[in-house]
């Protein structure tokens, strides 16, 4: 990666660099120690807190028993369910929870009940930009029934849209797990359509669908009361208010085994690994920095996917001026104008941010060249290498919307995915009525599964959008999509933008 050109972008480098040395140094765990509840059920006292060493006995316990009603609806491992729960596996779960749970990107809790460790009731995948996260349970087989699993819910959606402000909360559910659906339908999910081949469980690819609440449709007053009020639950007479977060005694006894205690010492010994200023920012390490997909000929022209540089900053800040009227409406709002999201600072920083997550397998992001010029960005985020999974952004120089390149790049970044990736199953969230994307999204094989209410806030207001998905499978049955020269003005899948969170892309 070439070098910054100027004292501000020098800066604005030296300051996302040197916050990881901050994280270090700096006392991250109240995120980590959120406690909900409790509610009564039943006569028993349910609770939600952070996971602990300490589970893992009773972890395993309730797994090994359980195993036949909960491993078809897990994911894939080519480990058998013993190998899989052991106390190193809770260990290294636990801690990785802990540090998703502090970098915001998850809130896992265990279920309690009357002080016993019953379940897990996670938020995972939470994205701050679009105001949006997923939610999953399971329960210890002894408590189900009892409406222990509504409840635990209930306080995670009242804790999620009160203190963490997100606006949608999803929960993909398999098309036989009809027990959860009726528990998801109980909460106040709303089914929005089927997501094809969405998940490798129980050894083979399911459909699952695809449920989801919205911040309008939460009941007045909270889910925890409108329960008590069917009397489903019963509110503790004394204490604190229902779905307030308390701050939870961290627990750390000591590990019982030499493997545990090395995957402890590996998990606190990783933050202090050196950070090399000068050479991150110099070039790019990697088979990432040498990645070069295509090139594809378009009209003559040849299209090329490569990493972002720093020397791309005033082609990029050029085209997305002059376009603003094209692409503005459909990204995300901001208290910032265009112009201050558009500074070689907010590329710098954008940068050097894609190529973290790049690094750090979350994501790829890559540039269009057209003919070695910078022509727009095409990414995959999101990507979930459990679930094999993963969201596709792309946006195009309008002066160049005509030849076909958004095709073109689409195509070459999904054969890439599909096959360099091992990646299983692709998604783009398209605006509702945007009939150029849809037409995009036909072109290069997917297909239209759902729409999603209030997915993202574009425009000033919190908009509904098509959800268009592709599998490994369907895509090496379709033809390749040929550019042609109708001209493609499209938005499709939300990515971030440093400056105003998540976005509609534009080709």
């Amino acid at each position: 990666m070439d070098a910054p050109r100027s004292r501000v972008a020098l800066v604005a480098a030296a300051r996302l660099y040197l916050g990881a040395l901050r994280q270090v140094l700096r006392n991250p765990r109240a995120r980590d120690r959120v406690g909900l509840g409790p509610l009564v059920v039943a006569g028993h006292r349910v609770a939600l807190r952070p996971p602990r060493l300490s589970d893992a006995p009773l972890w395993r316990e309730i797994r090994l028993r359980d195993k036949q009603m909960i491993e078809s609806f897990w994911v894939t491992s080519p480990l058998s369910w013993t190998e899989r729960h052991t106390d190193v596996c809770w260990v290294r779960e636990c801690l990785e929870m802990r540090r998703a749970a502090r970098a915001g990107r998850a809130l896992p809790l265990v279920i309690e009940i009357d002080g016993r460790f019953a379940g897990q009731c996670n938020l995972e995948r939470i994205d701050m930009y679009s105001r949006t996260a997923e939610m999953g349970i399971w329960l210890d087989s002894h408590a189900s029934g009892r409406g222990v699993a509504t409840a635990a819910g209930a306080l995670l959606l009242d804790h999620a849209f009160g203190a963490l402000a997100l606006q949608r909360v999803t929960a993909p559910i398999r098309m036989d797990n009809v027990a959860t659906a009726r528990g998801a339908e109980r909460l106040g999910f709303r089914h929005e359509g089927t997501m094809s081949g969405f998940l490798d469980v129980g050894g083979r690819v399911k459909d699952h669908e695809l449920w989801a609440i919205t911040s309008k449709h939460a009941p007045t007053g909270g889910f925890a009361r409108a329960l008590a009020t069917q009397h489903v639950v019963a509110i503790p007479a004394r204490g604190r208010r229902v779905g307030s977060a308390r701050r939870e005694r961290a627990s750390f006894p000591l590990p019982r085994s030499r493997a545990v205690l090395v995957a402890v010492v590996r998990y606190y010994l990783r933050p202090f690994r050196r950070i090399h200023l000068r050479h991150a920012l110099s070039r790019q390490p990697g088979a990432y920095s040498r990645l070069r997909l295509g090139p594809s000929a378009v009209s003559g022209a040849q299209v090329v996917l490569r990493p972002p540089r720093l020397s791309d900053a005033a082609a990029w800040r050029e085209i997305r001026l002059r376009d603003r009227a094209l692409i503005e409406p459909f990204w995300v709002t901001s208290t910032q104008s265009w112009a201050q999201r558009h500074t070689e600072t907010i590329w710098v920083r954008e940068c050097l941010l894609m190529r973290r997550t790049a690094r750090a397998g979350h994501a790829l992001p890559l540039v269009i060249e057209i003919d070695g010029q910078f022509a727009g960005q095409c990414n995959l985020e999101r990507i979930d290498a459990h679930s094999r999974t993963a969201e596709m952004g792309i946006w195009l120089d309008s002066k160049v919307t005509h030849r076909g390149v958004g095709a073109a790049a689409t195509t070459l970044l999904l054969e890439h995915a599909f096959g360099a990736l091992r990646i299983h199953r692709i998604t783009a969230p398209v605006g509702k009525g945007n009939v150029r994307a849809a037409h995009l999204m036909q072109r290069v094989g997917m297909k239209y599964e759902a729409t999603m209410v209030s997915f993202l806030d574009v425009g000033g207001q919190r908009s509904d959008h098509d959800l268009w998905a592709v599998t490994s499978e369907h895509h090496a049955l379709q033809p390749s999509a040929s550019p042609d020269n109708r001209k493609q003005r499209v938005s499709i899948s939300p990515r971030r933008d440093l400056a105003g969170g998540r976005s509609e892309a534009m080709t």
